[in-house]
């Protein structure tokens, strides 16, 4: 049982390697350039067309969700071109550009909890006991 702990202890999610790993793969994936061919798990354009493929074939009630649901971006767009000011002499962020940027935002908020749960190193331990718990398994 002892071995099958550390050995569960080394491929748990709060070990620093594999989540600088992680990361890595991450920036990886959301930097590369989609396009015909590419694979939705090499590139984060690709990705996002696949997301997008079903409002082909939705309908009107469907579409009307969605659009409720893009909101999301028209406000952060605004949030960063109107409230920050940008004059019309500089570049304004393009949409893909800022759907980028939301998922980069996103990718942040998710992986720093995760990165200052790793610097404990009791946090990987208690992870580790509270899966093999009795009570919880």
């Amino acid at each position: 049982m002892r071995n099958l702990l550390e050995e569960f202890n080394e491929n748990q999610g709060f070990e620093w390697q594999k989540i600088v790993d992680d990361w890595d793969d991450w920036t990886k994936w959301i930097s590369s350039r989609g396009g015909i061919g590419v694979p939705a798990n090499k590139a984060w354009e690709s990705w996002w067309e696949e997301e997008q493929e079903h409002l082909q074939s939705t309908g009107l009630l469907g579409r009307f969700w969605e659009i409720i649901l893009s909101l999301r971006f028209f406000i952060f767009q605004y949030g960063i071109i109107y409230r920050k000011q940008v004059n019309r002499w500089s570049r304004h962020l393009g949409y893909g550009d800022l759907l980028k940027l939301s998922e980069y935002l996103m990718g942040i908020i998710t992986f720093v909890p995760v990165v200052v749960l790793a610097w404990f190193p009791f946090v990987s331990k208690f992870q580790t006991r509270l899966l093999f718990n009795q009570a919880f398994s």
